[in-house]
């Protein structure tokens, strides 16, 4: 039995290009500050004489360490740089563009909008809400990892497709490290529901380009 609510959405759907964000998730606040600690960390080294110099050792230590946390944190947020999201006029691709896929941080899912059930931009209000419930839901159960939640620093203002798990072209790790160790992606707990969450940073334009290209699938009406 076909579905009368994405009848009357393919009807009126907006047949251009709908929304194209790249690094959908770089926090740009985050990654300036890095980069200032970074800084500042190599300025301190350079002033006491290096990490071999002879300043006071606990002042030095202190020094390496914020330069290694500060690069640390620039390497990732370089490495999420390349989530994003695309939305055309029949298919939609999230997470990992123009890089080939790798592990965890650079997957991606693309699929025909026919195949979206349903969608929404979350609040931040909304992702608390959501992240709390399945901390809930891991202390009282089995250990799940969501394949869809693409998630890396982007996790205030989120979108949110439920769709077709079986029509998507999925590029997921089909294994995981647990521990020292990699092991299947089922063993690790791993799940594909075809509920994808990713960082938006234009909370505002994505639900404009989405109300055109999925009229009539908001998860959530707004007042």
């Amino acid at each position: 039995m076909s579905n009368p609510a994405r009848q009357d959405g393919a009807a009126t759907r907006d047949p251009a290009p709908g929304y194209r964000e790249r690094g959908s998730q770089f926090p740009v606040l985050g990654a300036l500050i890095g980069g200032c600690l970074v800084g500042g960390s190599v300025a301190g080294l350079v002033e006491a004489g290096g990490p071999n110099g002879r300043g006071n050792d606990a002042v030095l230590s202190l020094f390496v360490l914020l330069s290694f946390v500060g690069t640390s944190y620039l390497v990732l947020v370089l490495a999420d740089l390349a989530n994003g999201i695309e939305i055309g006029a029949d298919r939609f691709t999230v997470g990992a563009r123009g890089v080939p896929t790798a592990g965890r941080i650079w997957r991606r899912i693309s699929g025909s909008l026919d195949a979206v059930r349903s969608w929404d931009v979350l609040t931040a209000e909304q992702v608390r809400r959501l992240d709390a419930r399945r901390r809930a839901e891991a202390r009282s159960g089995p250990r799940r990892i969501y394949l869809g939640d693409l998630r890396m620093f982007g996790r205030r203002q989120v979108l949110e497709l439920t769709v077709d798990p079986a029509a998507m072209r999925t590029s997921l790790p089909s294994r995981i490290q647990v521990g020292y160790l990699l092991v299947s992606a089922p063993r690790a707990g791993a799940v594909w529901d075809g509920r994808i969450l990713i960082g938006t940073r234009h909370p505002a334009a994505l639900t404009a380009a989405l109300d055109r290209a999925l009229p009539g699938r908001r998860a959530h009406a707004r007042h």
